[in-house]
């Protein structure tokens, strides 16, 4: 590994180690209070709390324009390349262009809250609650932009803090209003209040860190004009296949209320609120891969970028595919434990959806991220076009056929399809593969493991949650034993993950124990191999 690719993948997974404990710390934040607001204010005022953030969200959904992803890629790509002047320019103009569009979408939402209301939302006694989302519209946009930023400059710790920080808030301004009495409005103004507090905090913060890492704009060539076109047209493909993936919904949407029965669909939102299970580690895989290509030159460097390309997938499916196979194993267990027995479809959706995660083996969790890492954003448009089509034909006649299970059938088709499709293309163009040998290693070690799990949950008598603790822990020692002995962990991914990890003081802490007993299954294993005369 040379040096180049060894101190960008530390980076890299500094950041996502980073990352993934912020997650966790916010989901657990988010979860606790949305459960607190939703008894404290009720299923009605509860959807109307709900229902008041749609536009503000809505706007700041449609108005990004894929600038973000632009500041990304940009900052990440022209601080490997010595141009820290016109990075620190491209941050400047990104709060300049990010600001003004926000004052221009808060002028819509203050002069047509009333409108909005009545014939977006049907509910005209929500007009002032929409009006004031001005400052969601605002100030969200300022701390997307603040996230943006930290991840194009590889300070990914700091996401950590501000995520924090607006969860935190949000709960407890949202808890404390509605203690005073202020009812779903108190929730409302809890929320607009973190973004304020977490935006504000992101700006200060981001300033201090340009003083640290960037040389000041003055003298740079780079004008508003040019960063805007730069951003645009970069940005705009992205922001486009967003737009799809809401019509994509808006469609799923649409074929549930026709041809879905409402137990059904309760069933369905159960399950599907579990995705938080893989988004605590698939978001900060992604968020760090992104940065990562983008400091890489992908014709110069093309073996590098290859090369990468597969351990990245590789080792992202060490972690997914394992977590997916438990998941599976225990779905039933979960949706019982959270929500209860009423909810007995919810386990069978459960085990179906989280099938798509266990594509992390052709590059599900790597592929965009890379694409738009080496500056390829029409590719991932095209994939999402591709995902939009075939999802358009195949739901809704599965979906009248089968209900549920037809829509996630159609989910994992379209989803299978675009996404090899995605691949083989970028391999045609990047020259970028997997090691397929290494995969079904994997895949065979995660289902071995799900063995002794699959007895504790029909065998063991245990209780619900014991079941839950006792089945992780059996399936982690029996994956981490298998690894080594099928070949899906060998001496030199221990080697690496030393590398990487060795001046991660958190991150080392954690996996030097693991590492330690696979490199003592490795040697065992190695020892046993008859030797070649």
């Amino acid at each position: 590994m040379s040096e180049k690719i060894l101190r960008i993948t530390e980076i890299s997974v500094r950041g996502s180690t980073s990352l993934f404990f912020g997650g966790i710390f916010q989901t657990v934040v988010l979860a606790v209070g949305s459960i607190i607001v939703a008894r404290m204010l009720g299923p009605s005022d509860y959807g109307l709390y709900a229902i008041a953030l749609v536009v503000p969200t809505l706007l700041v959904s449609l108005t990004d324009l894929g600038l973000n992803h632009a500041m990304i890629y940009l900052l990440a790509k022209w601080r490997e390349e010595g141009r820290t002047r016109s990075a620190s320019r491209i941050l400047e103009f990104g709060l300049a262009i990010r600001l003004l569009v926000g004052l221009a979408s808060s002028l819509f939402i203050i002069m047509w809250a009333d409108t909005l209301a009545v014939y977006l939302l049907n509910r005209p006694e929500l007009a002032n609650l929409v009006r004031i989302g001005f400052v969601i519209v605002i100030f969200e946009g300022v701390f997307n932009w603040a996230f943006a930023a930290f991840i194009g400059l590889d300070r990914m710790g700091m996401n950590a803090i501000l995520g924090g920080v607006l969860s935190a808030v949000k709960v407890v301004a949202s808890i404390g209003l509605i203690l005073l009495g202020f009812g779903f409005a108190g929730a409302v103004v809890g929320v607009l209040f973190s973004f304020f507090v977490a935006g504000t905090a992101g700006v200060l913060l981001l300033l201090t860190e340009m003083r640290k890492t960037c040389t000041p704009s003055l003298g740079s060539t780079l004008g508003f004009k040019d960063s805007l076109r730069t951003m645009v047209g970069y940005g705009f493909p992205i922001h486009v296949g967003s737009v799809i993936d809401v019509a994509v919904g808006q469609l799923e949407f649409v074929l549930l209320a026709y041809f879905v029965s409402n137990l059904e669909i309760g069933n369905f939102h159960v399950a599907s609120n579990f995705a938080v299970l893989f988004t605590t580690i698939t978001v900060p895989i992604t968020s760090a891969i992104f940065p990562m290509f983008s400091k890489f030159n992908p014709e110069s460097e093309a073996s590098d970028v290859a090369g990468v390309f597969a351990a990245a997938t590789k080792y992202a499916s060490l972690l997914v595919v394992p977590t997916a196979a438990l998941v599976i194993v225990l779905s039933q267990k979960l949706v019982y434990a959270v929500y209860g027995p009423s909810y007995d479809l919810a386990p069978l959706f459960l085990s179906m959806a989280t099938i798509y995660f266990l594509y992390s083996g052709i590059g599900s969790t790597i592929l965009v991220g890379f694409l738009r890492g080496v500056g390829q954003t029409r590719l991932p448009l095209v994939i999402v076009v591709v995902n939009a089509l075939a999802f358009g034909a195949a739901a809704p006649m599965l979906t009248y056929m089968y209900g549920i299970k037809g829509l996630i059938a159609a989910s994992l088709i379209s989803s299978f399809v675009s996404l090899l499709y995605g691949f083989l293309k970028a391999r045609a163009t990047y020259g970028v593969w997997v090691d397929g040998a290494a995969q079904a290693r994997i895949y065979v070690s995660a289902g071995l493991s799900t063995l002794p799990v699959l007895l504790v949950v029909h065998f063991s008598g245990l209780s619900i949650l014991m079941t839950l603790i006792v089945g992780g822990f059996v399936y982690l020692a029996a994956y981490l034993t298998m690894c080594p002995i099928i070949g899906a962990v060998r001496d030199q991914d221990i080697h690496t993950l030393r590398l990487i990890f060795r001046r991660i003081r958190f991150g080392w802490q954690l996996l030097s124990l693991p590492l330690a007993y696979e490199a003592k299954l490795c040697s065992i294993v190695s020892s046993l191999r008859p030797r070649r005369l």
